[in-house]
């Protein structure tokens, strides 16, 4: 989805910014919010009688470990490797995070444990994508139309309310007129960020996001990652050899207890002669 490549291109801009700074660290802890309306937590649960947001927040660590953070920036088989691991990584979260809260306040048993454990500098919110197409016709002549200028997504700054993090992110994709365009925010508190920083920052993701838009174009994208394939165990590595093998793989099932025999008696022969 979109958020995963938005995420992907943040985690590298925010690795580039840290190298910068001397820290190496190839890991990002994200405070992400969602809009919560997860029919799937409750059984029967039916949302179509109700508007607006549930609001769902929680943290999840964006671990690039082993990717070239330098090749990812400059367009390379490293920029999807990136991608994958942040899709991989959000799609482990059960039900995108909505049952964080639920253990974090109102859980006896997990309410301390999980106080106790460091809280996300970095606020994200990606609100998704709204478009005039979106609109059905029947209520087009009412004028509900998305703006053009939505304005700042974070609403006016306040300096008696508490900032939701040392950075919070909040972007949208608007679509008028079969054009779309990303809008970001990004607030802070000016007494632990600079705004050169942050703008600093901004630059960087947005190098990042062209890099990543720019590579999708190109048509080298694509392949499987673990989440993919549910039947097996295999890591992305062995999806990405085995695609070099066999360029039109589309699934990866395990062996029927026949084949396991088979495979068994093939590599006990090893040199002898394998008569299956």
């Amino acid at each position: 989805g979109v958020g995963d490549g938005l995420i992907a291109a943040f985690t590298l801009a925010v690795s580039a910014w840290r190298r910068r700074r001397g820290i190496d660290e190839s890991s990002l802890l994200l405070q992400l919010e969602g809009h919560g309306r997860e029919e799937e937590a409750a059984p029967g649960a039916d949302l179509s009688r109700t508007v607006g947001w549930f609001t769902s927040v929680y943290p999840v660590r964006i671990d690039l470990g082993g990717i070239d953070v330098d090749a990812a920036l400059a367009g390379t088989a490293d920029t999807s490797r990136a991608v994958k691991a942040v899709k991989e990584n959000l799609l482990a979260l059960p039900a995108r995070g909505l049952g964080f809260g639920l253990l974090r306040h109102l859980n006896s048993e997990t309410a301390a444990p999980l106080a106790n454990l460091p809280t996300p500098q970095v606020s994200f919110n990606y609100l998704g994508r709204v478009s005039d197409a979106d609109i059905p016709e029947e209520f087009a002549h009412l004028g509900w139309t998305p703006t053009t200028d939505i304005g700042d997504l974070g609403g006016v700054g306040n300096d008696d309310m508490p900032a939701a993090a040392v950075l919070d992110i909040n972007a949208i994709v608007t679509g008028v007129d079969g054009e779309s365009r990303l809008t970001a925010t990004l607030s802070y508190p000016r007494e632990l960020l600079s705004a050169a920083d942050v703008q600093e920052l901004a630059d960087l993701w947005t190098s990042a996001l062209i890099t990543v838009a720019a590579y999708v174009d190109s048509g080298r994208v694509g392949g499987l990652t673990p989440s993919d394939v549910p039947l097996v165990a295999v890591g992305q590595r062995d999806l990405e050899l085995w695609e070099e093998q066999y360029p039109a793989l589309s699934d990866v099932w395990s062996l029927s207890p026949l084949q396991h025999g088979l495979a068994f008696h093939a590599q006990l022969a090893q040199d002898t002669v394998d008569v299956y």
